[in-house]
């Protein structure tokens, strides 16, 4: 009997160290699961903080701001063109936009291609009268500034402004009457080039810059240089480089007709029959250009209706609307040549006695037979308003685009 309690006392006392054992390999492989839980959870703290730093260091970077608070360039971008499925590039005759102006044109006393003799825009009397049977005021505004002594009183030959958000003509005078466009001929140069060359594409300066005319403003390009063609169009719509219109001219000429063998003159030819062919695409009824930089010429001539037109096309490019509404631009060529380039439109000289902040392009223009011209953007609490003024003075292109801007708007500054 007593050894079969001792017997019994032995096994309970095995039972409970084997209890205890098996306690204490529990605790042991918990212990390990929670360090191994404590050191996950600390390698993800750790590298949501390495992340969350880098992605602030490289929206710094995309602000152009390095840690160390220094100015950087941030790396540009470019767009290509827009094509349909096959590759093919999109043409202006496949394109439409909600909001285009189709005004009725009156009809024309000048004959087909003949430019009405205009007042020189350096002496006499640099007004002119309205059309017959123009609606001289838009219905939006007339009421808010734009009066007939308004109109008036503005200096220039030919206007046309346009609400480019609503849709709608705010006020006109001459605006059908063909005149000279000078160098405004090169938004659509910029616009039918883009039909064909993509920004990346690299352009060799040839020959084709001996065609300027003596006295042209120029880019400063040199034979043998070579740009992309998105430096190019900054160098064409910035400072208003003839020598890149017809840089331009001559590779979207031979990139359209598929043959680099082609003359410089055929394919400038090519390429001036490419942007009267947008013409027709555009519905403009009193535009017919001869030169890609606008530079007078027999059978060249425009109104400023349909440069308000193409002002609209252009602005509804967003790759265009960015270099239209750069100020200054500093170009590194693929060559290294290196040069900054300022826009010749004052509108947009933040130090120039005619600037608005919220002007937003687009191109100026000056011959002795157009006069000067200004084809203007401006766009205000989600507003856009497109003024195109031709055949004015230096400085009533400026003061009076500036005024017209204040009064659509409702705003001086």
């Amino acid at each position: 009997m007593n050894e079969s309690k001792q017997q019994t006392v032995a096994e309970r006392k095995a039972k409970k160290r084997r209890q205890r054992r098996i306690q204490r390999m529990i605790q042991f492989f918990m212990g390990i699961i929670m360090i191994v839980l404590i050191g996950v959870v600390i390698a993800a703290v750790i590298g949501n903080f390495s992340n969350n730093k880098q992605d602030n260091q490289n929206k710094q970077e995309a602000a152009g701001v390095q840690s160390g608070g220094e100015e950087t360039t941030p790396e540009e971008t470019t767009t290509e063109i827009p094509t349909k499925p096959d590759g093919t590039v999109i043409k202006f005759s496949e394109l439409t936009y909600a909001n285009e102006i189709v005004p009725e044109a009156p009809e024309q006393s000048a004959g087909e291609g003949e430019i009405k003799e205009e007042e020189s825009s350096t002496g006499g009397e640099s007004g002119g009268s309205v059309e017959a049977g123009a609606t001289e005021l838009g219905d939006l505004y007339a009421g808010a500034g734009f009066t007939e002594d308004f109109l008036a009183d503005l200096s220039t030959k030919h206007l046309f402004v346009i609400d480019a958000t609503a849709g709608k003509v705010l006020l006109q005078k001459n605006a059908y009457t063909k005149t000279g466009p000078a160098s405004t001929t090169k938004i659509m140069t910029a616009l039918t080039a883009m039909e064909y060359l993509n920004f990346s594409d690299i352009i060799t300066v040839g020959e084709e810059i001996e065609l300027i005319d003596g006295g042209s403003s120029v880019a400063a390009l040199k034979q043998g240089q070579q740009l992309t063609f998105e430096d190019m169009l900054y160098a064409l719509m910035v400072p208003s480089g003839n020598d890149a219109a017809y840089t331009i001219a001559v590779a979207a000429g031979r990139k359209a007709a598929g043959d680099d063998t082609l003359s410089i003159d055929e394919a400038v030819s090519k390429f001036i029959d490419l942007m009267n062919e947008n013409v027709g695409y555009m519905g403009l009824v009193n535009t017919h250009f001869m030169t890609p930089d606008g530079v007078t010429a027999d059978g060249q001539y425009t109104c400023a209706a349909d440069m308000a037109r193409i002002a609209q096309w252009a602005i509804e490019d967003m790759r265009l609307s960015v270099i239209c509404s750069t100020y200054k631009k500093r170009i590194v060529s693929v060559t290294g040549e290196d040069v900054t380039y300022s826009s010749t439109n004052e509108l947009m000289n933040p130090d120039g006695e005619y600037y608005l902040s919220y002007v937003t392009g687009l191109k100026t223009g000056s011959t002795s037979a157009a006069g000067k011209c200004l084809v203007s953007s401006a766009t205000y609490d989600g507003k856009t308003v497109i003024c195109v003024v031709l055949n004015d003075t230096e400085e009533g292109r400026w003061q009076n685009s500036r005024t017209i801007y204040e009064t659509a708007f409702g705003i001086s500054e």
